[in-house]
């Protein structure tokens, strides 16, 4: 595209193009508008008329914690209920406790760093210190080149998921469990959904004549808009686009499902009193049921998700593949998240073309 003067571009199926700046995106990036017109004339007429919003940032007046708290209420229409969730939350629990009542014009770098040194004394990972700095800088985006401090590297912990032996004696205990553990783990076990997503299914989800799991929607306590601290335990899209996903399902489990849901109560596959079960009541129930099957105390998306991704793995199933089954955005990021299994897999490869050595 040619450019005609400011903002005016003439594209190449020969209509004009006029951007405006809308604002900001949540990540403090801008945000542009679009008109379009067959002559450049028109354009700038059209780009006369535009209310530009104005961007969602906050003057050098007031506090820190008051611009931060304009920012939320431009943006929150604009945001998932779960990211506003945790916006608040890192007002409310880190930047309110440190920076209190600091103004903003007197906000420096020297300041920033302080914070973020303050919070990985206080216990923080450098990953939570570096989501709460992105959230200041998008709130603040005029100020946001005092927000490049040094932070620890983070170290990507490898997935930790059960060994072969723990996993077939996680599944004895589930087999002589109830259903909303039996069903609801092994079906984690079996296609790596998430502790969420298992909560919101509903037998709309499974289609019993393609044998396959439709994620459409994940379980998550969200603050209640009443100013409280109450939270509400609430249905929510996917956590990306790439979560929305339909899962082939094997044909045990197919089975179990279909004798679940003779028995079961309610629209939700996995429920109690006919209503969404609450995912921390399915954590709570995970750690008894490995308890008796003397497994060591591990976190349920480890032992679920992480294990299904290992087995997955060692069976010989691409990374393609799974990266599609398990939601994620594509494939390197489930390569670099499972690169431990990948080499196991990789060695076995090796040593059977090693064996065919004549």
């Amino acid at each position: 595209m040619s450019r005609l003067g400011k903002g005016i571009y003439k594209r190449s199926d020969r209509r004009y193009e006029g951007r405006y700046h809308k604002g900001r995106k949540p990540d403090g990036s801008l945000l542009y508008g679009h008109v379009y017109a067959r002559t450049a004339s028109e354009v700038r007429e059209k780009l006369s008329q535009v209310v530009v919003m104005p961007e969602a940032t906050p003057t050098a007046k007031g506090t820190v914690v008051s611009a931060l708290c304009e920012y939320i209420s431009t943006v929150r229409l604009r945001l998932k209920a779960s990211t506003l969730a945790v916006y608040e939350r890192y007002l409310d629990k880190y930047i309110k406790p440190n920076l209190g009542d600091m103004k903003l014009a007197k906000l420096t770098q020297a300041n920033v760093q302080a914070f973020a040194n303050k919070l990985i004394d206080d216990g923080l990972s450098a990953r939570t210190v570096s989501a709460v700095l992105s959230f200041m800088r998008a709130g603040l985006s005029e100020q946001s080149q005092i927000f490049t401090v040094k932070l620890p590297k983070h170290v990507q912990r490898d997935a930790e998921p059960l060994s072969s032996d723990e996993q077939k004696r996680l599944e004895t205990v589930l087999a002589d469990s109830d259903a909303v553990n039996n069903v609801g783990i092994t079906l984690c076990l079996y296609t790596g959904i998430r502790i969420g997503e298992l909560c919101g299914l509903t037998w709309d989800d499974v289609d019993f004549v393609k044998a396959t799991l439709r994620i459409r929607r994940t379980m998550e306590r969200i603050k209640c808009d009443d100013g409280g601290a109450k939270t509400a335990l609430t249905a929510l899209a996917p956590k990306s686009e790439t979560s929305v996903r339909s899962i082939p399902l094997p044909q045990f489990m197919l089975n179990m499902l279909t004798t679940h849901k003779g028995t079961a109560i309610g629209e939700y596959v996995i429920s109690l009193k006919n209503k969404p079960i609450d995912p921390r009541t399915i954590q709570k129930r995970f750690k008894k049921v490995l308890k008796v099957a003397e497994i060591d105390d591990v976190n349920f998306h480890a032992a679920t998700r992480h294990t299904f991704a290992t087995r997955a793995l060692e069976s010989g199933m691409d990374v393609k593949t799974l990266s599609e089954v398990l939601g994620h955005r594509n494939a390197a990021f489930t390569l670099k998240r499972y690169a431990h299994s990948v080499d196991g897999h990789k060695r076995q490869c090796m040593e059977a073309v090693a064996a065919r050595r004549l």
